[in-house]
């Protein structure tokens, strides 16, 4: 029974990390599609906007949708291993390379949005201002924990650009949760880690449409401008798929029927 309750405790201790990563985690890969599926790879930042629209896409290609989200990057090793797809809505950087590679037809790609840093936080949280350098380095020194992301995912650099401009990396050893493909890393936060006490609260930085979407946690805003790289998400179509559909798809992403999406998860046209 001893034994039985420290492994109940350690459950209920990693569900924050858990709930996090299963947001988002793709629940799909194209290889589960069906004859008249509309394959789509979507950047995990794409992820909520696309759902928001499913039911427009669905009319206006005709068919059902099967979407495959994750970081561009990583969908882009299931396109070069030969997976066929009609919509790639991933960035701009892996977009091109996949065009030089044969993979999506050349001229194809329209922008669609770009994406900026985020910040929310959970827990105990004081009111924090985050609009300034200042304001955002005080409330990560004063959060108990920070989620970041690592890995292949495109936050990666700007949150390393921001630790490093702000001089909080050393000082956030040990309160450090990692996002994605974080093991091996020096300095992360012990798992299961124990809950927010009253008075703590937890922070995380990562794509602004990805940080929205996340139950239980309070939306601050970008992070200031002079940490931003925005990234810039184009959809464009597959060379091995159906023309047609994936035409008919990118027509709604780049009509004004979209807009309320992205506005909805803070993505801007520009």
């Amino acid at each position: 029974m001893k034994y039985r309750n420290i492994l109940t405790m350690c459950l209920v201790l990693a569900l924050p990390a858990v709930a996090v990563a299963q947001e988002r985690a793709p629940r799909v890969t194209l290889a589960d599609a069906k004859p008249g599926d509309v394959r789509m790879f979507v950047s995990g930042a794409m992820r909520a906007p696309i759902e928001a629209v499913r039911d427009q896409l669905e009319k206006a290609a005709a068919h059902p949708i099967l979407m495959q989200s994750s970081e561009s990057k990583v969908l882009q090793q299931s396109m070069e291993a030969g997976q066929p797809f009609e919509v790639a809505l991933i960035t701009r950087e892996v977009t091109d390379d996949m065009t030089s590679k044969g993979k999506i037809v050349a001229g194809s790609g329209v922008d669609i949005a770009t994406v900026r840093l985020g910040v929310a936080v959970r827990g105990d949280a004081p009111k924090i201002d985050i609009s300034t350098a200042d304001g955002l380095k005080k409330a990560i020194l004063g959060a108990t924990y920070v989620s970041r992301f690592y890995g292949l995912g495109a936050s990666v650099p700007m949150a390393d650009n921001l630790f490093s401009k702000l001089g909080v990396t050393d000082a956030l050893k040990g309160r450090i949760v990692a996002l994605g493909g974080g093991e091996g890393i020096a300095g992360l936060a012990p798992a299961p880690r124990p809950p927010l006490a009253p008075g703590q609260y937890e922070m995380i930085l990562n794509l602004a449409s990805e940080v929205i979407p996340l139950k239980g946690w309070t939306y601050l805003g970008f992070a200031p401008e002079q940490f931003q790289v925005p990234i810039l998400l184009v959809a464009s179509v597959g060379s091995a798929g159906d023309a047609k559909a994936a035409a008919a798809v990118i027509s709604v992403l780049k009509s004004p029927a979209f807009d309320a999406a992205l506005k909805t998860f803070a993505l801007t046209r520009k």
